[in-house]
């Protein structure tokens, strides 16, 4: 069997006075292993950009299995 990377993508939740309960923000074609800092770095940027609050953030990756050759 051979596993293949095929993309990873990121959602950010975000809260503020406009939204509560919360709104998602997501990002997807991400590189395959996306670490914490940039996290941190991306919920920095997003708090700044918007007057929000980061929440948590959901990293999901997508790979292929195969029989191979």
């Amino acid at each position: 069997m051979i596993k293949v990377w095929t993309k990873t993508g990121v959602n950010v939740k975000l809260v503020g006075p406009e939204h509560e309960k919360g709104i998602r923000r997501g990002f997807a074609n991400t590189t395959e292993e996306v670490s914490v800092e940039q996290i941190s770095g991306l919920a920095r940027v997003l708090e700044t950009i918007s007057n929000d609050k980061f929440v948590e953030a959901s990293i999901t990756t997508t790979q292929k299995v195969s029989q191979g050759n």
